[in-house]
């Protein structure tokens, strides 16, 4: 076992801690809860389906379906919510400029 096979998957777990605290929170601030919920369940809908359609389209060699759809979801998951919590602050910014609000 190389140094390689055990330091990504360490960092990559720790990318997930992180995202996890820092994105998957409730707030009793009204605006940023509705940046959390949103995140949320974009991140949940992103990461279930890539985890069902990504195997049937990169497929490993010698990996089951069930498998390949862990590891689909464990690669998404992290990416889906940070890129999900930054895209609703903007989505939310320019709806609340085009209400008035």
């Amino acid at each position: 076992m190389t140094l390689t096979l055990v330091v990504i998957p360490l960092v990559w777990a720790g990318f997930i801690v992180v995202s996890l605290r820092a994105f998957w929170r409730k707030s009793d601030d009204p605006a940023k809860a509705r940046y959390y919920s949103a995140t949320k369940f974009t991140c949940v809908f992103v990461t279930a389906g890539s985890a069902l359609l990504l195997p049937s389209v990169i497929a490993f060699p010698g990996w089951s379906y069930a498998l390949s759809a862990i590891y689909w979801a464990v690669i998404c998951f992290p990416i889906a919510l940070c890129g999900f919590y930054f895209a609703s602050r903007i989505f939310f910014r320019v709806a609340d400029a085009l209400t008035n609000r």
